[in-house]
């Protein structure tokens, strides 16, 4: 019982699996050993407590990750005094903070720190955080490059063809069934970006909320970029062969580049992620 699958073995998957969203949600807001909150995660979300016996609510309206602004109202039932800690993200550089319209000194909001907000509170009242989000870049592996903005990392959108498999194994019958997903899209690209001006190589354009945001063709966010169709990098006994090797200059190819649609990581079933660094088109 040592391996991880289903009963008798460690149960991982029944356990684990699932209660991603649900351990994410009873984590976003913790209390403050002086009586205070402090919010840990962001998303639409609304915390009761009762700092000096006083039933306070704070309620956050937001369409973070893939929006910069976050507001908060804060409700209480009778003034009370307690701090309010909002954890500014270390990307979130030029971070802003207005309470009930008044800016907060923005030396208070360092990057990869928790801003504080020690105030009578009393009524409802307003907190509006900004968290501007830009775009950069990581080196991965074998000097793979990443593409981030703010809090996410983006993929390559891939088409996809799901198929069926095991049918005839008891239990496996819908909808506890097992399905493959098959490119139906081209997704051995590497990108041409120059990671000196990161901004200039990418558009990002803001797509509608929808009831399923993390999902490929629900993604709230998208960039458009420049690639190269790298033939030679192919499959191998289902999945992509080892990463080509790109290095610090960027590989070379006499394929033009194209635009491709890049979308957040969590919004996809089919990743390509570390892309090769190519060199850019010889009359860019």
């Amino acid at each position: 019982s040592n391996l991880y699958g289903l009963e008798p073995n460690f149960g991982c998957c029944t356990a684990n699996m699932h209660m991603g969203w649900p351990k994410f949600v009873s984590h976003l807001w913790m209390e403050t050993e002086n009586d205070g909150l402090a919010v840990t995660a962001y998303a639409p979300s609304v915390a009761t407590f009762a700092p000096q016996g006083v039933p306070v609510s704070v309620a956050l309206d937001t369409d973070y990750p893939f929006r910069e602004t976050l507001t908060f109202t804060v409700s209480a039932e009778a003034p009370v005094t307690f701090p309010l800690q909002l954890r500014i993200p270390a990307w979130a550089k030029n971070a802003s903070l207005t309470v009930d319209g008044t800016a907060v000194d923005a030396d208070s909001l360092r990057c990869g720190t928790y801003v504080e907000i020690q105030r009578e509170w009393s009524g409802e009242t307003e907190l509006v955080l900004t968290l501007p989000m830009t775009a950069a870049t990581q080196r991965r592996y074998n000097q793979s490059v990443t593409v981030e903005r703010g809090p996410l990392v983006y993929s390559l959108k891939i088409g996809e063809r799901w198929a069926r498999v095991n049918e005839d194994v008891p239990g496996r019958e819908l909808p506890h069934a097992d399905w493959e997903v098959h490119p139906t899209t081209d997704w051995n690209y590497g990108l041409v970006i120059d990671e000196s001006d990161v901004a200039a190589s990418l558009t990002f354009e803001e797509r509608p909320m929808g009831d399923c945001p993390f999902s490929p063709e629900g993604a709230p966010m998208q960039a458009t970029a420049r690639a190269k169709l790298l033939p030679g990098w192919g499959l191998r006994h289902g999945w992509a062969e080892e990463l080509p090797l790109a290095g610090l200059a960027g590989m070379r190819t006499d394929a033009a580049s194209e635009e491709v649609t890049l979308i957040p990581y969590g919004c996809t079933n089919l990743r390509l992620t570390e892309f090769p660094l190519m060199q850019p088109d010889p009359d860019a």
